[in-house]
């Protein structure tokens, strides 16, 4: 007995797609390693660290912003360094299939919107080729004490100077090892390091 049309139709409509997982590495991914730090520290006011990066949580066949939005995908491919796919998604108990990508750069990073998004954990875990033992997270750290030395000293100090001194060999290094202090167009409350695009 052959199944009808109908039946083959039905059950082409009641049978899920078939989850496909992302090509990165499962991980929380963020376009500023200021934003994984909050989230990490438990930080209660994490969220507002949103108006200034974006956020994803990749978990297989899974992505979420990490707020109020989560997806399922099927239909990933690859399209050269694009990563299309398809995303059915549910925003507050609103369902939403939509078409999406992102620019591959590495199992560990991504482009999306104009920015970079790297796996939190990832950056603190890559090996540094500068010879410097640091994790580029305390490198971040170091930068910031000295910005804070410099910009909040006296400019006849020598200790301010030291701290301005400080400030750019830090920046120097965290450029060297592919990290850039916001983007051209940020205005000065919105730069954050993040890995450069």
């Amino acid at each position: 007995m052959r199944p009808s049309f109908a039946l083959v139709g039905l059950l082409a409509v009641i049978t899920p797609a078939s989850a496909d997982p992302l090509p990165f590495n499962d991980g929380m991914y963020s376009s500023s390693l200021s934003i994984c730090d909050a989230i990490e520290s438990g930080m209660e006011a994490w969220h507002e660290y949103f108006q200034s990066g974006i956020v994803r949580v990749i978990n297989g066949p899974q992505i979420s912003d990490a707020i109020e939005t989560q997806c399922d995908l099927s239909n990933v491919r690859r399209v050269g360094d694009r990563v299309l796919f398809t995303a059915n998604c549910v925003t507050w108990d609103v369902w939403e299939t939509v078409e999406g990508g992102y620019t591959y750069i590495s199992s560990d990073a991504f482009h999306f919107r104009g920015q970079t998004l790297s796996r939190c954990d990832a950056a603190q875990t890559v090996a540094p080729e500068d010879g410097f033992t640091a994790s580029t997270e305390e490198i971040i750290d170091l930068w910031s004490e000295a910005n804070s030395g410099c910009r909040g000293g006296s400019g006849d100090d020598p200790r301010t100077m030291g701290a301005c001194g400080a400030r750019e060999e830090y920046h120097a290094i965290l450029q060297g090892r592919g990290w850039c202090y916001g983007r051209p167009e940020d205005a000065e409350y919105q730069k954050a390091w993040q890995r450069c695009n």
